[in-house]
């Protein structure tokens, strides 16, 4: 079975991991009100170096390409 995988990159500007958590959670549910997006993750860096990497890493999981260009151009989307 094919995979599509997009991986979005971020790190908490203002520290406030707590708030990046719940935004995300409130987040996540409207982008999988797309039916193609079979799964979302989120990780986050274990390691405290002090640099401008991203800290977090989001894992979007989509079963085609073609599925990925339909979510691009979907409403769920554009409420990110």
């Amino acid at each position: 079975m094919a995979r599509f995988i997009n991986l979005v990159a971020t790190r908490s500007l203002d520290g406030d991991h707590d708030h990046l958590h719940r935004w995300y959670n409130d987040h996540v549910h409207l982008l999988m009100g797309f039916a193609p997006l079979q799964e979302t993750r989120l990780f986050r860096r274990l390691d405290a170096m002090a640099t401008d990497a991203p800290e977090y890493a989001c894992l979007y999981r989509f079963a085609s390409h073609a599925d990925f260009l339909a979510f691009e151009e979907s409403e769920a989307r554009s409420s990110r």
